[in-house]
């Protein structure tokens, strides 16, 4: 990895399924590598996300595990959300017809100049402008 690189919430849970161990240490590792070179990228509304799958949804972590996972995960550079984020996925919402809060990810990313966003909920390799949508999980 050498551009800028956005996490969805599901990479980061994936890094704490122990009963998927495969997607685990895959995910594990673009996490530290995001991290090493300062290239990931993740918004406040995906730790959010994160928090809540990791803790109520998937059970993976305590609250207090999930509490420590997002202050580890803000290591990485954290987009702000902002008006203009909310207005741009509005437009990518319409645009692409897809979930607002798909769209508001993609909005993030994009604000924070990735290119590539890692997600297994959009499709593989689809673009939204400069940004393309990666599955990790898929050769």
């Amino acid at each position: 990895m050498t551009a800028n690189v956005f996490f969805d919430s599901n990479i980061l849970v994936y890094a704490h399924c122990v009963e998927e161990p495969q997607k685990m240490c895959i995910a594990r590792e673009y996490i530290e590598d995001g991290t090493r070179y300062g290239i990931g990228v993740v918004s406040v509304q995906v730790l959010n996300e994160f928090y809540v799958v990791a803790t109520q949804k998937r059970k993976v972590l305590t609250p207090a595990e999930g509490r420590e996972g997002v202050m580890l995960l803000s290591g990485l550079r954290v987009q702000d959300l902002d008006l203009a984020i909310v207005f741009s996925a509005f437009d990518i919402e319409r645009e692409y017809k897809i979930h607002y809060w798909d769209a508001l990810i993609i909005a993030s990313a994009q604000k924070a100049g990735c290119q590539t966003l890692l997600s297994e909920d959009l499709n593989h390799n689809q673009r939204f402008g400069r940004l393309t949508v990666k599955n990790p999980f898929k050769k």
